[in-house]
This record gives C-alpha cells, structure tokens and sequence, in this order.
C-alpha cells in the first residue's frame, strides 16, 4: 500500500508522520479504501491544492470523506476565499479545519 500512495504523490515520510500521530489502526482504516483516498488526491490535484502532501500529514481525515462531499467543501472554501485560495491554504492550512 505504501508504494500506491507514493506512487499519488505521499511519501514514507507523510505516511510514517499520518501513523505516529494518529496510529497504526486510523493509517489502515484511512487506506483500506483506496478508491475513496485516490480520488479525494485527485480533487486537490483538480483544484491545483498542489501542496495536499502536507495536508495529508495535517489533516488526513478529509481524505476519509466522501468525495463529493469533499468537493463541496472545497468549493465553498475557494469561494469564500477567492482567486487567490492557493496561497491563502498554502500559508495558513488552519483553513482547513473549516472542511
């Protein structure tokens, strides 16, 4: 499993920090549905959330979600945000927590 998430773009080094800080068991729940996990990837690649290794370490719950689910709350934070959203995520990921 670790070579498939490498392989999206999350590095031993994001997985290895996503099982000490929330353990063995969440790492496995969170990619025992890999479908769910690679799309959600996916949808940060679409919006060009280039960074989402580092939300991955942060906040890797919102890649359990649903993806539509997390599409819209994507886009209501890109509204709220605006055209610079990018940046705005990249220098404070603490919106993040809003999802």
């Amino acid at each position: 499993m670790q070579k498939k998430l490498i392989a999206l773009g999350i590095g031993l080094k994001a997985q290895e920090h996503v099982i000490e800080v929330y353990g063995k068991e969440f790492f496995q729940n969170l990619v025992s549905d890999f479908s769910n996990l690679k799309t959600n990837i996916e949808l940060f690649q679409k919006y060009q959330i280039d960074f989402y290794e580092e939300v991955f370490e942060r906040y890797p719950e919102l890649f359990i979600c649903i993806p539509d689910e997390l599409e819209k709350r994507l886009q209501k934070i890109i509204i709220e945000i605006g055209s610079e959203y990018q940046t705005a995520l990249k220098e404070d990921l603490s919106i993040l927590e809003q999802l």
